[in-house]
């Protein structure tokens, strides 16, 4: 038995003898526009790019003297503002740069780093292979299943404890804190108001 869908045809189709003459304005207007669209999206990524490239130095400037430089606005001409904002979200550094950082920030390291393990299940396995291998065999059948992958990040609060280490004379510090948190963080937000 044939299929049947019961569908509405998504374009109702017009009823004219310029049918393709028509088709050939739509094409050449879809066309404009999606050229106009990278374009402007092209100058957009620039106009990004030298936007955060001085709001990082803004940034920077604002956490020096102890402020949270997690969100920074900038006026614009036309009296509306940009807003910049640099979430708490990171990636996470190889566990084999946990000794620099250690060094770095001494007795403060627990405070300002925390590790992460993300375990996933290797290339191949399934549920169903774990269950047989706990059923069958011991934990080492289990572990060969599985990727375990070691990070350090910054912990939440990373802005605001740069700021604190600026505003304790902890200059050296706060300057490691920033390398490593700008290191690690996710692109910034940058909304236009």
């Amino acid at each position: 038995m044939a299929l049947v869908l019961n569908t509405k045809p998504k374009i109702a189709p017009k009823a004219t003898s310029n049918a393709g003459n028509r088709a050939v304005s739509a094409a050449s207007e879809y066309r404009d526009i999606a050229l106009k669209l990278e374009t402007l999206k092209t100058e957009l990524t620039l106009a990004r790019v030298e936007l955060l490239d001085v709001v990082v130095g803004e940034r920077d400037k604002k956490m020096k003297t102890g402020e949270n430089g997690s969100s920074i606005k900038i006026p614009t001409l036309d009296g509306n503002k940009v807003q910049v904002i640099f979430q708490e979200r990171f990636r996470g550094l190889d566990v084999a740069n946990v000794p620099a950082l250690q060094g770095a920030f001494g007795s403060e390291y627990s405070l300002l780093c925390e590790s992460k393990t993300a375990v996933k299940l290797a290339k191949g396995a399934t549920l169903l292979s774990i269950e047989k291998a706990l059923g069958k065999q011991a934990f080492a059948k289990v572990l060969a299943l599985l990727d375990v992958t070691e990070t350090v990040v910054p912990r939440k609060g990373a802005f605001d404890n740069i700021a604190r280490l600026y505003a304790e004379g902890e200059d050296e510090k706060a300057a490691d804190l920033t390398m490593f948190v700008d290191a690690t963080v996710s692109s910034p937000q940058v909304r236009a108001k």
